[in-house]
């Protein structure tokens, strides 16, 4: 079973952390890649070409730390396929969840003329100022 398989299964923040006071670095915590520290550059989604495809999702990573037993091994393609699936999954799941922390949902009432009084659900969504955090 490859690691995208076996974090699929579970929850893949099982797989990494983010260390504190790092300015958003992500240290992968479990599976062949365990130690490696790494930082997100920029990123961003394509627009598909068709209604048919779903949007390509680009982004930059710097290795911050590499752990001494990665540094000179030479992985197979699917390995390194698996690597760029995990950055990946890491990558959703960070923008979701800031995504989460982001959305402030308030309520307000409205006692406009000739209105009912009726609660409202709004939700603001901030800009996110860096790429990723």
């Amino acid at each position: 079973m490859s690691i995208l398989e076996q974090a699929t299964e579970v929850d893949i923040k099982e797989y990494y952390t983010i260390i504190p006071d790092s300015d958003g670095a992500v240290k992968i915590i479990d599976g062949p890649f365990e130690g490696l520290i790494y930082k997100y550059g920029e990123f961003k989604l394509t627009r598909p070409k068709s209604e048919d495809e779903q949007p390509a999702m680009q982004y930059d990573f710097d290795i911050v730390e590499m752990p001494p037993d990665l540094e000179n091994m030479r992985f197979p393609d699917e390995m390194k396929d698996t690597f760029d699936q995990l950055l990946v999954s890491i990558l959703v799941d960070m923008v979701q969840e800031n995504i989460a922390e982001e959305v402030r949902i308030d309520y307000d009432s409205t006692d406009g003329e000739g209105d009912i009084d009726e609660s409202f659900e709004r939700r603001v969504f901030y800009k996110i100022d860096s790429s990723v955090p």
